[in-house]
């Protein structure tokens, strides 16, 4: 099952940057480019869902911004970029209590029922 992000604050932010018009125009690079992210937009804003992969492209490309500035928390509770089932990265002062905290983080699949 693929994962999906609402259309809706990407339209927003896109619409207070002058439209879709002019922001895939600024992005893309040849003509094929612009007829895929025109696809791509458009298919979106009809069905009201992206998938991630697509809503990463569009963010980043048509707004220069991380997705995750685009949906917020939803962006990284989807699963789309940071995996909880690896342990992060830890200060050296904290490294003997660091290892015991990544291990009781809660797994994607907990997250996500």
């Amino acid at each position: 099952m693929k994962r999906r992000m609402p259309m809706r604050p990407l339209v927003r932010l896109i619409t207070l940057e002058g439209g879709p018009t002019l922001a895939i125009r600024r992005a893309a690079v040849d003509h094929r480019e612009t007829r895929r992210l025109y696809a791509l937009y458009h298919r979106g804003e009809r069905a009201g869902i992206l998938t991630v992969g697509a809503a990463d492209e569009l963010a980043v490309r048509l707004l220069g911004l991380h997705p995750a500035l685009v949906w917020g928390d939803s962006w990284w509770l989807t699963g789309s970029g940071l995996s909880t089932d690896l342990p992060l990265p830890c200060r050296p002062s904290e490294q003997s209590s660091c290892g015991s905290a990544a291990q009781q983080m809660p797994s994607r699949r907990a997250l996500q029922e």
